[in-house]
């Protein structure tokens, strides 16, 4: 039987390929079946040893990625345990977050179409409008704008979303792990929809306070 693993994301300013990238060190053998053992148990709850052992590898091994790991500050060493110092999805995670994706898409997507008209209004004043379709004029000011721009900080400054990290090296990234499982690459569309949907939420917010002005 395989042991499991994770798959890795990232996200800014990673670097040169050198021994401070992410993608570099995350790609060592073995690595990514560390990290989810790491990530699976209780923070800093499992040893190098038991690691080893579980993975069927040699200390050695298992001592080279840590060091590695630690050197990127992906990683907490603490009572010669570890806990991972980014966010990871497992698929106990995914089941869980299902029970909040649930018909919400189509609750937010039926309210965007009721202000269709309000929005199509304020685009048809803009120059772009004499040459592209409201439509695509809507999808850029929402995904450059809105989702780009405004929902980060607006995230951001209520420290929900963290957009930026300056990590060792001299790099400024942040890193997201998911489970390597059929079941996660199944619902990965809809974690993406629901950071969608939080975005619209935004948009609305913003139209409601237009249409008062």
């Amino acid at each position: 039987m395989a042991n499991k693993k994770l798959n890795f994301y990232f996200f800014g300013k990673i670097g040169e390929y050198d021994c401070y990238n992410p993608s570099y060190v995350c790609s060592k053998e073995y690595l990514s079946e560390i990290l989810y053992l790491i990530a699976q148990n209780e923070p800093f709850s499992i040893s190098k040893i038991e690691i080893a052992e579980f993975l069927n590898i040699k200390k050695e091994t298992v001592e080279y990625n840590i060091k590695n790991l630690e050197l990127i500050n992906a990683i907490e060493i603490k009572d010669g345990g570890y806990r991972v110092k980014f966010p990871v999805f497992l698929e106990e995670d995914i089941i869980e977050m299902e029970n909040y994706l649930n018909n919400i898409g189509e609750l937010i997507g039926k309210r965007i179409i009721e202000i269709k008209d309000t929005l199509f209004k304020k685009v048809s004043v803009l120059i772009c409008s004499k040459y592209h379709s409201y439509e695509r004029i809507l999808y850029h000011i929402i995904c450059d704008k809105i989702f780009d721009d405004i929902a980060f900080e607006f995230f951001t400054e209520k420290n929900i979303f963290c957009s930026s990290k300056k990590q060792p090296g001299g790099r400024d990234y942040i890193i997201i792990a998911y489970q390597d499982s059929k079941l996660v690459e199944k619902y990965s569309n809809k974690l993406y929809v629901a950071v969608i949907i939080i975005e619209l939420m935004i948009l609305l917010l913003i139209v409601s306070e237009i249409q008062t002005v």
